[in-house]
């Protein structure tokens, strides 16, 4: 899908260019268009070079859109393995699974009672169940080494403290981006400013004249299009990043106000809060402004200024 996107992209920027090279070749009058092809290759070079760069930023911002929002897949509750009602439910049905294939008969109610027994970190990481049995009068005892809460609040706290973990890695990569891409990015905000302006100038220009020429105005008019498309490229991804940031904060808010969650679960969720206050994932443009619609409100109102 990416692959096909990219692609679409390209063709229709070559179709612009070529509508465009057409157009003022028979406006220059030359009979053929080998000079003005030459004279100019270097322009239209540039447009490809900067439709690259574009094109290579929104990819890899949406990489990261992707992971967060993975991410908050993992913190949606009942994701996170701290919804007790669905956990006993789980284990019940686990161990009613287990009698029904070894023993023909279903587990007795109370199966979930548990012995509280300490159990090394790497027995329990894999999130199985351990399950042992003996006989005793002809009676199965279900004995499961791991008590329930002590086996969920492990594994939720866990998971919560690896998904801090992986976001403070998405969160150098931003900063990386940042710091990497920012100045070309700016000098291509730019160029659709400075075009969006001067664009849709040269349109008014031509309309308001007595002999009007449809072509040249159909011309500026796919290359505001353009323009435009140009900006939300770079602006849509930076926006998606942005919303997926605001939803992880909502969120841990739900994971804070869960009732029965445990304390280890509740510090583990409160670091991840901490840190994300602090930690915000934003792109932006050597610190000069923030990459998101705002972006486009801007310009709008500079457009309509000018």
């Amino acid at each position: 899908q990416s692959m096909r996107m990219i692609l679409a992209v390209y063709c229709t920027f070559t179709f612009v260019m070529v509508f465009d090279i057409f157009y003022w070749t028979k406006c220059s009058g030359e009979k053929s268009g080998g000079q003005y092809i030459l004279r100019y290759m270097g322009f239209y070079l540039l447009y490809y070079i900067m439709i690259t760069l574009e094109l290579y930023f929104s990819h890899l911002v949406y990489s990261i859109h992707i992971k967060l929002a993975l991410i908050n897949e993992h913190l949606v509750v009942g994701n996170t393995g701290n919804n007790s009602k669905n956990n006993i439910s789980i284990m019940n049905s686990q161990i009613d699974n287990f009698h029904r294939e070894m023993y023909g008969f279903m587990a007795p109610k109370d199966s979930e009672i548990l012995f509280k027994i300490k159990i090394p970190k790497a027995r329990i990481t894999n999130g199985n169940i351990f399950i042992a049995w003996s006989i005793l009068r002809s009676t199965c005892i279900t004995i499961i080494f791991v008590a329930y809460s002590v086996f969920y609040s492990f594994i939720a706290a866990e998971r919560i403290e690896i998904l801090r973990k992986l976001h403070k890695q998405l969160n150098f990569g931003v900063k990386i981006i940042n710091e990497t891409i920012a100045n070309g990015i700016m000098l291509i905000m730019l160029s659709c400013l400075v075009h969006l302006v001067v664009t849709p100038y040269f349109l008014v220009a031509e309309l308001i004249k007595e002999k009007t020429n449809y072509l040249f105005i159909f011309l500026q008019i796919i290359w505001i299009i353009t323009h435009i498309c140009r900006l939300l490229i770079i602006v849509e991804p930076c926006q998606s990043c942005s919303l997926e940031g605001q939803r992880t904060n909502m969120l841990l808010c739900d994971l804070l106000s869960l009732s029965g969650a445990d304390e280890e679960f509740q510090k583990a969720v409160k670091l991840f809060g901490i840190y994300l206050s602090q930690n915000q994932i934003k792109f932006s443009c050597s610190g000069l402004f923030v990459i998101d619609r705002s972006v486009i409100t801007s310009i709008a109102g500079s457009v309509t200024t000018y």
